[in-house]
């Protein structure tokens, strides 16, 4: 199965992160780097036809086994408010994998699809939760299927054959995440993350929870602060604005100040941003191995050394 390279361009995706990023600090007053993540590619969830309807037929024929014997709704995972976000539904009762799959669709068909997938899987082994109609999350997937590595080839050829028998539903599914490798241009896919530890960028190892997107959204909060901070040290225009400080987060002001400057400003300074973001990247991927991000440069052993012991350098030179 042959990779889809629509998405697969890093500068386009660092690109929607950090437009992610000041959209967040100008709209809301905040900044989050897992939301800014998880909203790259969302699709306008204003409008979900009869999904509320279809969604409790679904339910209704889970807990009725139309769809085997074995498929059940294994767990509904909600909010702080109880509100439900994400349904899991399973033949094999275990969420155990080493990958995830991440799907999109319009609002309208999530639950029409899981319909569909239920009916194309039967009592084959699967795990997947989808987005529930009452989550008014905007995110780049509405469907998650935990697989492990002897499935995936199955797994992915079930993705495939729901899609040639059900075209409509998938509407939107191109819209993936930019970050992730995907299969097709619709099937985005990411290592499981089991460790449960980050290595950052001034290679001290911190304790995260065991998500990709979490363990991806670190990276690139990392990655596009210490590419801020090069940028605004040798920049004569931004020194001026950091006024000598040390920034340790993205905060309100790196953000609407320095870095919405550099995104909008002169193309050779964002492509300096970008080039600084890539490379940051790169040694990230080196230290946390469950990072699987696709067209980074190539970096070398001494590299990555010396890279850390200048960033040490640097802050304590400030």
């Amino acid at each position: 199965m042959a990779e889809n390279n629509r998405f697969n361009n890093i500068n386009y995706a660092i690109d929607q992160y950090v437009n992610a990023l000041i959209y967040q600090q100008m709209n809301y007053g905040y900044i989050n780097s897992y939301s800014a993540l998880i909203s790259l590619s969302a699709i306008d969830i204003s409008y979900k036809g009869n999904n509320e309807r279809n969604e409790e037929i679904f339910l209704q024929n889970m807990s009725r086994n139309v769809y085997g014997k074995k498929a059940s709704v294994e767990h509904i995972q909600k909010n702080n408010n109880g509100t439900p976000v994400f349904y899991h539904i399973s033949t094999n009762a275990c969420k155990y994998a080493d990958y995830r799959i991440y799907l999109n669709c319009e609002p309208q068909y999530v639950a029409l699809l899981a319909d569909a997938f239920a009916r194309v899987f039967g009592d084959e082994s699967y795990y997947f939760k989808f987005n529930s109609n009452q989550s008014n999350s905007r995110r780049s997937e509405q469907f998650v299927f935990y697989v492990a590595s002897d499935d995936l080839n199955n797994v992915c050829q079930k993705i495939q054959l729901t899609h040639s028998k059900y075209p409509g539903l998938f509407k939107g599914s191109e819209n993936i995440n930019p970050f992730l490798k995907s299969i097709d241009g619709y099937i985005a896919y990411a290592p499981e993350v089991h460790s449960g530890q980050y290595i950052s960028l001034d290679n001290k190892c911190r304790k995260i929870d065991c998500s990709y997107n979490t363990l991806l959204s670190k990276a690139l909060e990392d990655s596009t602060l210490y590419a801020v901070r090069a940028i605004s040290s040798v920049d004569f225009e931004l020194i001026q604005k950091i006024h000598g400080n040390y920034y340790t987060s993205l905060s309100p002001y790196v953000i609407s100040g320095i870095l919405k400057d550099i995104e909008y400003g002169d193309p050779a300074r964002k492509q300096q941003l970008f080039d600084s973001i890539k490379l940051n990247l790169a040694i990230l991927k080196s230290r946390n191995p469950e990072l699987d991000i696709p067209n980074l440069p190539e970096i070398n052993r001494r590299y990555n050394s010396s890279h850390s012991q200048e960033q040490n350098n640097f802050r304590g030179n400030r």
